[in-house]
């Protein structure tokens, strides 16, 4: 290592250094006080002996000038000054006689003077003149001096003495057992969690160790633990992807079994199955299993019951496992020994998998036949569509149906009758829209082809109204919805093109439009609102479920267009949530000149998509237009 790096290494912030630091400060601050104490103690005691021989040496010098001063012997006073100025205490001195004459001034700069005083010189009770006195002690600098240097020697001594005896110390003591400590960690953090610490002289440091050899302990134990735990969790994925991969129920049993036994490490499991079970599963049929240690053995639900009344109840526990909302049976586990609470938990998870995968067989294998059975439901309601081909030849059409989802509520059907001189029109509307008005829209379609048959077939046994239509219909729906709530609206209409009358019945549908169209006039709008009537299959009042239904009738030309249409066309709503409705009458209202079906179908269309836009279509649409053919189109076909 380097010179800087040493340097480097020396600045930082240790323990060891701080507390060296740290205890040579203090003994630092104890020493110069004490040093000062002493030398302000030393010039104190000096300066009160300095302060007694010069009160001494004062009084004695007044006493002594008192007699020439009084005899103003002026030369015997300089003579006795002289003398004293000669003694080591005094600085200089001077005499003032009684009128404030200088007899002996001061001969020397007295700013170094440690001490002055003034006595007054007198003769009994008289005062004849003034001594003023300045001391100084020359030895009591040098003392001071001396003491000071011997102090700071004494301090320099004492500081090295404490440094080094505190660098060893603490080197002993602090660092040598920090730094196996800090070995010993690290070896700790590097994985060896077996690491053995020896033991030092300072109970608080084993102490530590101590705790740190417990710490590295339990590390171990959390470790081996998570690993455990790790690796059942892994085990336990692997059988959560085993168990949701059986393609059958009796599969998804077996493969539960066995993998007790590789994640949780049961002893023995049994499976009975219910008694009803048949019915839950698909078909499939669940037989007694037994499993040791995860190998299985087909058992009688008689021996697997009396093994497990063998069993001590602490270490059992038994499971039911579901199908959607049946128990199709119950898995029973053994455990060698009572087992611990994660294990018991791991458990429950395992069997609540098994439940979740047999629930997903069941919704697979009913997605399946409701796939199945929406297959045939789309393909019965798309023979429903009218084939242009097959339409009666009496009669001009132009139709659109658009279902919201594969099967519809809406449907249609036109029929010619057998003598050919009427056009029977019928619309039916299924409240709401989904799979179960679908599937009665598909039910209706079988009735619909026993009623058209009745209408082509022109003998006593033939039905001619339309309220005959819709009492049969009506019939028909109270079988099918039973006691739900749903309902459906249907109209009837007979176009007689031999007395150009129309006829309807309407059971709680739109009311159709009827274009007049005749002569040079202006087309004029007509709503056909007369008699509105009961939904078919709301019998649930005796006013409805006495209801006779009953026609209505209007008169037409051939010129005139007659519209048919569902509640899905008129509410479908726009981007602002406005319905089409409003829209759609005054589009009709104002048309101009005739039209032709195929034209006015055409463009109420594209006045609904222009409408609609890019917002969601929420219920079916039919749209029917019908009208007279011409007499030369009739005979051309």
């Amino acid at each position: 290592m380097g010179r800087w790096s040493k340097k480097f290494i020396l600045h930082q912030p240790t323990i060891t250094r701080d507390l060296t630091l740290g205890l040579l400060a203090v003994v630092a601050v104890v020493l110069a006080i004490s040093g000062l104490a002493n030398y302000f103690y030393t010039e104190y005691h000096d300066h009160l002996q300095l302060e007694r021989k010069a009160v001494e040496l004062a009084n004695d010098m007044a006493s002594v000038l008192a007699t020439p001063m009084w005899n103003l012997n002026i030369e015997e006073v300089k003579k006795i000054v002289s003398i004293y100025r000669r003694a080591d205490l005094v600085l200089d001195l001077s005499v003032v006689d009684d009128i404030g004459e200088d007899l002996v001034p001061y001969s020397r700069n007295r700013d170094n003077a440690m001490l002055e005083l003034t006595r007054t010189i007198h003769i009994g009770e008289r005062n004849i003149g003034t001594l003023h006195i300045a001391f100084i002690d020359q030895g009591s600098h040098a003392r001071s001096l001396q003491m000071l240097l011997y102090s700071l020697g004494i301090f320099s001594l004492l500081t090295s003495a404490i440094a080094t005896a505190l660098t060893a110390l603490l080197k002993r003591v602090v660092k040598e057992p920090l730094t196996r400590l800090s070995a010993g960690l690290a070896d700790i953090a590097g994985g060896n969690y077996d690491h053995h610490f020896e033991m030092v002289r300072q109970v608080d440091m084993n102490q530590i160790t101590e705790k740190v050899t417990f710490m590295s302990q339990e590390i171990a134990k959390r470790e081996r633990s998570l690993n455990h735990n790790r690796n059942q969790m892994e085990t336990l994925n692997q059988a959560i992807l085993d168990i949701f991969s059986c393609s059958d129920a009796l599969l998804l049993v077996r493969q539960t079994l066995a993998m007790a036994y590789r994640v949780c490490g049961v002893d023995h499991s049994w499976f009975v199955a219910d008694v009803n079970q048949a019915n839950t599963t698909g078909g499939d049929k669940l037989t007694p299993l037994a499993a040791v240690r995860g190998q299985l053995f087909a058992a009688t639900e008689r021996e697997v019951r009396l093994q497990m009344e063998k069993q001590d109840g602490e270490r059992t526990f038994t499971f039911p496992i579901r199908s959607r909302s049946h128990i199709v049976g119950h898995f029973t586990v053994a455990f060698p020994t009572k087992p611990e609470a994660t294990v018991a938990a791991l458990l429950r998870s395992l069997m609540s998998i098994a439940t979740l995968a047999m629930m997903r067989l069941s919704l697979i294998r009913e997605t399946a036949l409701i796939a199945t059975e929406l297959q045939v439901a789309e393909t019965v309601q798309r023979s429903m569509i009218i084939d242009e081909a097959k339409l009666p030849p009496i009669a001009a059409f132009a139709f659109h149906y658009e279902p919201v989802l594969r099967v519809g509520g809406d449907w249609f059907s036109v029929t010619q009758s057998g003598d050919g001189s009427s056009v029977y029109v019928i619309l039916g509307d299924v409240t709401g829209h989904g799979l179960a008005q679908g599937l009665i829209t598909t039910a209706m379609a079988g009735a619909m082809n026993i009623i058209e048959a009745m209408i082509r077939d022109f003998d006593q046994s033939s039905i001619s109204r339309p309220a005959q239509i819709v009492t049969l219909l009506n019939n028909v729906m109270n079988k099918l919805v039973g006691k739900s709530n749903l309902r459906m609206t249907c109209v009837a209409a007979q176009l007689d093109f031999a007395a150009m009358q129309l006829t309807i019945c309407n059971a709680g549908h739109t009311f159709p439009l009827i274009l007049r169209q005749s002569g040079s006039t202006k087309p004029k709008l007509e709503s056909l609102a007369k008699n509105q009537q009961f939904m078919l299959g709301d019998d649930s009042t005796p006013e409805t479920s006495s209801h006779q239904y009953t026609d209505t009738t209007y008169s037409f030309s051939a010129e005139d267009l007659l519209l048919f249409y569902t509640d899905g066309l008129t509410e479908a709503l726009d981007k602002h949530g406005r319905p089409f409705v409003r829209k759609f009458q005054r589009h009709i209202s104002k048309v101009a000149s005739a039209q032709q079906v195929s034209a006015l179908c055409q463009e109420v269309l594209t006045l609904f998509n222009d409408h609609v836009k890019d917002v969601p279509v929420k219920d079916d649409i039919c749209l029917v237009v019908v009208g007279k053919k011409p007499l030369s189109s009739v005979k051309a076909a």
